[in-house]
Order: C-alpha cells, then structure tokens, then sequence
C-alpha cells in the first residue's frame, strides 16, 4: 500500500471500475442470473404443508443457478422465501444513487452479493481527503440481510467508520417518497458520522506517541497467547499471534509517513489497518470483511482506542 493508491481491500483489482450503474455492473460480472427452484425430494417423497397459506406446497424449495454444466444450490428454504435475484437492491441502490457503484464481487457462486457505491466527494477533516461510500451486501442464502453501511476511506489507508445511523435495510419494492427519505436517512446519517469523525481525528491528533509507546499498545490489545494447563501455546496460535503484531509494525511503519505520524491517530490507524487487511485474511476475506463494516466488529481497533484515550 502506498499514498498513490486508494485502498479497497475488500476487493480485487477486477471488481474495481469507474463509476457505472448498479445494474451495468451487475451485468457484467454475472451478478443477474437466474434463480431456479424445485421441490426437495426427501426419499423419492415431496413433504407438502398441510394447512394454511401454503397448504399443498411442498414444505421446503430448493433455490438454485445454473452455472455452465454444474448446479449450484443457493438455497433450501419455506416456498415463501422470494425467488427474485439481486435486481431489486440493485435497482434500489441505484435510484437512490445513480451511477455510482465502483465494485461490485459475487462470492461463493452467487450465494452472496456486496458491491460499493461512492457517493460524496472527498473530504479534508485535517487528515487528508476521506472519500463516503456506502457498502452494500446481499444474499440469497439469507445469511446476509440487504443492507448498506456508510464508511469513510483516507486517500493511503483505510477506514471504517460504521454507525447504526447509516446501516438501512431496504424492502424489496420501494415508491418515490420512501426513496427519498432513505435517501435523506442515509445523508443525514453520514454527516454525523462525518462530525463523529472529526472529533476523533481531533482528540487523537492531539496525543504523541513514541514508538516504544505503540510497542506498549499492541502487547495491551494483542497479549501473547498463553496455552492450556501451564503449557506453551500451540504454534498455530504463536504463529497468528506474530502475524497479527507484524501486521500492526508494518502498518505503524506506513503511517510513519502520513499527515499524523507520531500520534495516537496514526496508532490507532495502525491497528484498524491491520485488523481490517490483514486479521481477516483467508479464503474468505471479502465475506469477513464486509461483516466486519456492516455490523461494526472491529474489538481489537476498539480496544485501542480506549486504551489510546486513556494515555
């Protein structure tokens, strides 16, 4: 990472594009495919329900796409679960923002949709330009409901800033009144994250911190693991426990050179940097990551800060 490149580590280089329509990006990437379903057949026998709205329907569907030759099940859910694909959160994230979104990933064969829109220009609160964006995540398998969570992203590094005030979740047909004011939800949402911020930066600007004093901080919200009985840690534990403190130095190192080196702002970088690229990494990072933002799960850049503030 460096101070020419935008970091959006939540996604690939591919999924990464100037500002189009939510449905042009869709289409291209294969996101606007078509759910199938069937009866689930349970030893040669179809369960039906036998009363009530569904009485005669088998009690469970399976959702699925074809992907070339190969079937790929999305879902096995009640026949009340909607058989509709991505196009109505896109065509809601589109109306409410037109032309926005700048990357869009389909993960684990459709089963899971996020894409980002970028909605506000670039804002200097002191510490260089902050872009808004809005990140959406969808699912067909429910495991995601359709949301979309407001962030803030410095020009070298990244940063999340989630809040309850810009988390919306959106129904699946919207008039032109309820578009409005999920618009202005959002917006007036963002401003106070965007004071939020601002406090932030401020009060953490304000407090020098050496390098001995980050060495500190990390030890406080990474400990060194500890093994069962009295016993060393396992090397699996020792290992992800090294890679997590390397991740914060290096990120340290890097924030060396921004406008707040030296501060407990730059600390507090360093740790949200690390947790956010790094601690998530695997196979399913993109999926952890937008987790992460949209339920706002950041312990251990949350436990920095308290720690930072108390200095």
């Amino acid at each position: 990472m460096n101070n020419q490149t935008t970091a959006y580590h939540m996604f690939t280089e591919d999924e990464r594009f100037e500002p189009m329509s939510a449905v042009d990006a869709a289409l291209e990437r294969g996101a606007l495919f078509e759910v199938k379903t069937q009866p689930l057949v349970v030893d040669g026998f179809t369960p039906r329900i036998s009363k009530g709205t569904y009485a005669g329907e088998p009690e469970h569907v399976i959702f699925f796409r074809e992907l070339g030759d190969e079937r790929m099940v999305l879902n096995i859910a009640h026949p009340s679960h909607p058989a509709s694909n991505y196009l109505p959160v896109l065509e809601q994230a589109e109306a409410l923002f037109p032309n926005s979104v700048t990357s869009l990933a389909v993960l684990e064969d459709g089963k899971r949709l996020m894409f980002e829109q970028t909605i506000d220009d670039d804002t200097d609160l002191g510490d260089g330009g902050y872009g808004t964006h809005l990140l959406w995540t969808a699912s067909l398998n429910g495991t995601w409901p359709t949301r979309a969570a407001g962030m803030f992203e410095r020009f070298f590094c990244s940063n999340q800033l989630p809040s309850a005030t810009t988390h919306i979740s959106v129904k699946r047909t919207v008039n032109h009144d309820l578009l409005l004011s999920l618009r202005s939800q959002i917006m007036a949402g963002i401003g106070q994250d965007r004071d939020a911020l601002h406090e932030k930066v401020s009060s953490l600007r304000a407090i020098k911190i050496t390098d001995a004093q980050f060495r500190n901080l990390v030890a406080q919200v990474l400990p060194r693991p500890e093994g069962k009985d009295g016993n060393e840690p396992s090397t699996r534990a020792m290992n992800t426990w090294e890679r997590k403190v390397a991740a914060c130095s290096y990120f340290w190192g890097e924030e060396s050179e921004g406008p707040a080196a030296g501060t407990a702002w730059a600390a507090w970088n360093a740790i949200q940097s690390a947790e956010a690229h790094v601690f998530t990494r695997g196979v399913n990072q993109r999926r952890d990551h937008a987790d992460m933002v949209t339920n706002n799960r950041q312990p251990v850049t949350e436990l920095a800060e308290r720690v930072l503030v108390a200095v």
